[in-house]
């Protein structure tokens, strides 16, 4: 028998690194979180210091520049 488990990806993007205590937010298998005020410590492609009010647009780059698959994806 066939596994046709499908992979959901669901990311969290923020400003502020506060807002992960502030609200538990948290890194799950399904749920990432993604801080767009955090230069320094992300690994791969971003475009995080080009404008800090982009967080979802420069959300969306990271998964695609960096190639994060997965069936279905959400922001």
């Amino acid at each position: 028998m066939e596994n046709n488990a499908k992979t959901t990806t669901i990311w969290c993007s923020y400003h502020n690194s506060n807002f992960i205590e502030e609200y538990n937010l948290c890194d799950t298998d399904i749920i990432k979180t993604f801080c767009t005020s955090n230069k320094f410590s992300i690994e791969g492609n971003h475009i995080n210091d080009l404008n800090t009010c982009l967080s979802e647009v420069c959300t969306y780059y990271y998964v695609w520049a960096n190639q994060i698959k997965s069936d279905y994806v959400g922001f």
